[in-house]
């Protein structure tokens, strides 16, 4: 499965979501898994402008990541020839030369798998589910967003490029020079991460949280660690994708809390040092 065709298949997901939205709100029913009511209200506060900023910078930043991939030029067998495991940090060297079929498979259930939970949640807050469905969106734009330019950035080779084990055609392709960093862990770790979120602010309460939160970062982990044993991503670039997803899937719904979603730049002077430090308001 390409990212490309899993993000159409998801928009399609979203915008019927969006559509089976009931034009008349029901008044909140207790929820059944949890040991107190589900908030009454919604935990959300959305503005024309704020989610025009981050749709549009989610969109701006797939749309480089696309210009770029489409002038990056693919490896050539002398390229692929002059590629030493000696250059790479010596925490990847170990994950040269991988190929793995089967478990790539795998890998893309994860990721189609993690939709299914965020999909659930939106379901099941139907009163709320236009703005879930706008949160949500604009979590796996900033994710991909942010994974495709940072591939047509760096144009790291694969993993598989290194050895004899992947077939030669997959070496020559434009799609082996992007191996940083990983889209599928920052797919799988951004939904994950933003339905365990949006459980918590609906559900504080709630007995099972810590089942929810360490459901969501063992399945990163296992749907990033997937990615590494494939031969497609070197454990830094799986983890630096499972890190960003993992921030943008948490820090969107953050924004939106009533209040939130503040950014302020404070300059600061420490006797020789200068500088600004960045302080976020959730």
């Amino acid at each position: 499965m390409r990212l490309a065709s899993f993000l159409r298949s998801l928009c399609a997901l979203l915008v019927f979501l969006a559509a089976s939205t009931p034009s008349a709100v029901a008044a909140p029913v207790p929820s059944p898994y949890t040991t107190a009511a589900p908030l009454t209200t919604s935990p959300y506060r959305t503005s024309c402008a704020q989610e025009i900023t981050y749709l549009t910078a989610g969109g701006l930043l797939n749309l480089a990541g696309a210009i770029k991939a489409n002038t990056n030029a693919p490896p050539t067998l002398a390229d692929l020839a002059k590629l030493d495991v000696s250059d790479l940090p010596s925490y990847d060297r170990p994950y040269v030369d991988r190929w793995n079929p089967d478990l790539e498979k795998l890998s893309d259930v994860f990721l189609a798998s993690s939709v299914a939970f965020p999909a659930a949640l939106i379901l099941l807050h139907q009163d709320d589910a236009k703005t879930l469905t706008i949160l949500y969106a604009e979590t796996i734009l900033l994710a991909s967003g942010g994974a495709n330019l940072s591939k047509g950035i760096s144009q790291r080779c694969r993993p598989f490029a290194y050895g004899d084990r992947a077939p030669l055609r997959y070496k020559l392709d434009k799609d082996a020079r992007r191996s940083f960093f990983s889209g599928h862990a920052a797919g799988i770790s951004s939904s994950l991460v933003f339905a365990a979120k949006v459980y918590s602010d609906y559900h504080p309460n709630s007995r099972y949280l810590s089942y929810v939160w360490g459901g969501a970062v063992i399945g990163a982990v296992a749907g990033t660690w997937a990615r590494v044993e494939t031969g497609w991503h070197f454990p830094s670039d799986a983890l630096a994708g499972m890190l960003w997803g993992g921030l943008v899937g948490y820090t969107v719904p953050a924004f939106h809390h009533p209040g939130g979603g503040r950014v302020s730049l404070i300059p600061f002077v420490q006797k020789s040092e200068r500088g600004f430090i960045i302080v976020g308001r959730f």
